[in-house]
């Protein structure tokens, strides 16, 4: 299999989603070339379905943050004022995540711990607080996990068309090879007399 480059005209911008704080604006494109990368001839078609496919992920990705974060929102809104929320928002989600340094961790920690909490169950504590919410969010994810398998699998059927198309041809030819090698009804006939 050669790999071939797709279309260098092809315009990903109508699938590119709008980038949000926090995301690298080449996010997108790496996703798409990634895919597209594994195909051994990406028509027009299959580019589509590959930035379709990208788009699915980036959005995939995109709730599951939003999950995080609405933990953690109602983590910060159990143990903290509402005045100081904004300035420990920031502090939770890098802890919960594991990206805090070692003093904005123990901050955290001290403040969850003042309030008769660990970690573990601020955590589960905002996880029921936050289950209506949540459920809205496992419903995105779950149609965008069915449409990036949805399009998966549109794009193996529709890259094993060809070959598909192409093994169909020969075995055509085969049979037609067979049935032309089969003595016809005349010279059967025509041998036995």
């Amino acid at each position: 299999m050669t790999h071939v480059e797709p279309a260098p005209h092809f315009d990903l911008s109508a699938f590119r989603p709008a980038i949000m704080p926090g995301e690298s604006p080449s996010e997108f494109d790496n996703l798409y070339y990634s895919v597209i990368s594994e195909l051994s001839t990406p028509s027009s078609l299959l580019q589509v379905l590959c930035a379709q496919l990208a788009e699915a992920m980036i959005w995939y990705r995109r709730h599951q943050r939003d999950k995080q974060r609405t933990i953690v929102e109602c983590m910060v809104d159990e143990v903290v004022n509402y005045q100081d929320r904004d300035q420990w928002r920031a502090r939770f989600m890098h802890t919960v995540d594991g990206t805090a340094s070692d003093e904005t961790r123990e901050a955290v920690l001290d403040q969850v711990y003042l309030k008769g909490h660990t970690l573990e169950s601020l955590s589960s504590r905002a996880t029921v607080a936050a289950s209506r919410r949540l459920e809205g969010i496992e419903k995105l994810i779950d149609r965008q996990f069915k449409v990036m398998r949805q399009l998966q699998k549109t794009i193996a059927e529709v890259e094993a068309k060809p070959l598909v198309m192409r093994r169909l041809k020969l075995q055509i030819e085969h049979a037609e090879r067979d049935i032309n090698a089969l003595p016809h009804g005349g010279e059967s006939v025509a041998a036995g007399a």
